[in-house]
């Protein structure tokens, strides 16, 4: 086993009706998985595309935790899009996977091409360096994602769970996400994420949450501004961030 990919983290991000639908079957799902499980799942503009490239039978994820950017950094900076629930796998993991492929981009991004995106196996060390915290992406790499053809994989591989420290009903989501993984017998660690500006963000992230549930996994009409479908209290946050945040954030 190369020893860089050894030490490489993976990361799966979701909204809470998704994690919901994991933990009845027993792990993260492809998409298509996802769909049969759950008719209200979170629906994607690119699930389309996924359908016609055969990757709606992948399970994908990323190698970054995305959610630390916006926890940690002011300014045009947007909440992880996949959602406030992170599950860290376990190290040693990539070489486990089925037909494990990794894209500098996402797949469903509209630039993606293949001929220039795709990253062979062997070069996958490339793009990544390592620090006394661990092997992360070099700042070129930052954006990428990775497949396999596992349609599950289960959650004796997930090391732990980073769970964005938000309200939802009265409540702390990671207490909320804490007594689900207890209920199921589950020995996983949920953290709450640690973020700066922390009310601020918080109430940000809970309307969000909150915003994404009250959609019951239904994508906003095409003809329909972001904008005028957002809550009050988003909305003028929203309007500061720039095209390509509001692009992701939807």
């Amino acid at each position: 086993m190369n020893k860089t990919i050894s030490k490489i983290r993976l990361y799966h991000a979701t909204q809470l009706c998704d994690f919901e639908t994991y933990l009845e079957c027993g792990g993260v799902l492809c998409r298509e998985e996802l769909e049969e499980a759950n008719p209200k799942f979170t629906k994607f503009f690119s699930d389309e595309k996924d359908k016609a490239n055969n990757n709606w039978n992948r399970t994908f994820g990323n190698f970054s935790d995305f959610g630390a950017r916006f926890a940690n950094f002011k300014g045009n900076v947007i909440p992880n899009a996949y959602g406030p629930i992170c599950m860290v796998f376990n190290l040693g993991l990539v070489e486990k996977l089925s037909d494990f492929q990794a894209t500098k981009i996402s797949v469903a991004t509209d630039g993606y091409k293949p001929e220039s995106h795709f990253i062979p196996f062997s070069e996958l060390p490339s793009h990544f360096e390592e620090t006394q915290s661990g092997v992360f992406p070099i700042k070129t790499s930052s954006a990428m994602e990775f497949s396999c053809a596992n349609r599950r994989v289960g959650f004796e591989h997930v090391a732990y769970i980073i769970v964005d420290a938000i309200h939802y009903n009265g409540r702390l989501l990671p207490d909320i996400i804490t007594q689900k993984v207890n209920s199921m017998g589950l020995s996983i660690k949920v953290l709450p994420r640690k973020m700066k500006n922390t009310e601020e963000k918080q109430a940000i992230l809970s309307e969000l949450l909150l915003w994404a549930a009250a959609l019951e996994g239904k994508l906003l009409d095409d003809n329909e501004k972001l904008e005028n479908s957002v809550p009050d209290s988003l909305r003028e946050w929203l309007q500061g961030l720039n095209p390509k945040g509001r692009g992701i954030l939807a």
